[in-house]
């Protein structure tokens, strides 16, 4: 397995697609409902893609979240983490299936290595 070897601008891209996203926004609400109303550190959860160009990158992923009140608002840290990987054979019933399938393959035979990658960025809430 090989390590996150992701480019700063990707990372940047990855950043802005999951923040603008109702999984990342509906995880950081559920943290503040949650919190004692000034802080909240190292919430885990895992956040699932199910359409769109999430699904097909990250599909899954694991969601780290802390955060500080402040007068501006919340300030918040997120942070994702993955292995990029395809560990199972899916049912042919849809295009992201065949997809993956493809990847299962391609891993099996060593065409395709995977690896872990991570992204973290702060956004005020």
């Amino acid at each position: 397995m090989g390590d996150s070897k992701l480019k700063d601008n990707t990372k940047n891209k990855i950043a802005e697609a999951i923040k603008n996203s109702f999984q990342v926004k509906d995880a950081v609400n559920t943290a503040i409902n949650n919190s004692d109303g000034n802080s909240f550190t190292k919430v885990k959860t895992d956040v699932e893609y199910l359409s769109g160009d999430l699904h097909y990158s990250i599909q899954k992923t694991n969601l780290e979240l802390s955060g500080n009140k402040t007068l501006c608002g919340w300030n918040i840290n997120v942070r994702l983490s993955d292995t990029y990987d395809f560990t199972e054979w899916r049912s042919l019933n849809s295009f992201s299936n065949v997809a993956n399938n493809l990847g299962f393959v391609m891993q099996s035979t060593g065409l395709l290595k995977s690896y872990v990658w991570d992204v973290e960025y702060n956004f005020v809430y």
